[in-house]
């Protein structure tokens, strides 16, 4: 969907075509880059790419290991479980785009983040075996609640797990900014140009489904701002 914030109207959508879901389907994450949007399927790990200027779609990368989750969400040392009190499992649900548009980040709730390079996602000719291969591990991360790419690629990770906010700079060092007990489940964060990075306190831990079918939110919910600009470099 496309909308004008300053007229407050729809400009435009996007439907997903049917054919691109599968019975269990859920799109859970989506990104913008290149002309394309690209959609996680949370509920049947696949990665759906949509070309915006002619509605094109294509439902790619169907159980490819790297978008499908492959161990527990644990928080505060619970397991995340659903309403039929199982452990929840949480495929492709977090991602972002480098600033230049060549590069996506993603995971599946649980950890690690993998790096794919866009041009496989936007070229109809590559091939299904190019595109399973494509993905690199980035970074072994425990679960995540968000993942945002700052302007000088440096990568904010929002650790359900603790309630924590972790950065990983270009030359990737690893460094934690903060935890804090506010910061229940950090979920999809945003970074400012001027170094300010916004973290909603989500609480899907919380939610009927990941809570054994219990809705358990504590209102209202928060959001903080934290100044990364300010921070400073790591110490060895």
């Amino acid at each position: 969907m496309k909308l004008d914030t300053h007229g407050q109207r729809v400009l435009q959508t996007w439907p997903l075509n049917p054919d691109m879901l599968r019975v269990g389907s859920y799109t859970a994450t989506m990104r913008v880059a290149r002309g394309h949007a690209f959609v996680g399927d949370a509920g049947i790990p696949a990665m759906i790419v949509v070309k915006l200027d002619t509605n094109t779609q294509r439902r790619l990368m169907e159980h490819t290991p790297a978008l499908t989750a492959h161990q527990p969400i644990t928080v505060d040392g619970k397991i995340a479980t659903n309403p039929a009190g199982h452990t929840a499992i949480v495929n492709i649900s977090q991602m972002d785009i480098s600033a230049d548009g060549l590069w996506l980040y993603f995971e599946p709730l649980c950890g690690p983040v993998y790096k794919l390079d866009t041009d496989l996602l936007v070229d109809p000719k590559v091939t299904p075996i190019e595109l399973e291969e494509g993905p690199t591990l980035w970074y072994k991360t425990p679960p995540l609640g968000g993942i945002t790419v700052g302007l000088d690629g440096t990568l904010y990770f929002n650790d359900v797990s603790t309630g924590s906010i972790f950065r990983l700079m270009p030359d990737r060092v690893y460094q934690k900014i903060v935890t804090d007990p506010r910061l229940h489940w950090p979920g999809g964060s945003f970074a400012t140009k001027d170094g300010q990075l916004y973290v909603p306190a989500a609480q899907l831990d919380r939610t009927a489904p990941l809570n054994g079918g219990i809705n358990a939110i504590q209102w209202p919910v928060h959001i903080y701002r934290i100044n990364v600009g300010v921070l400073p470099p790591p110490k060895f």
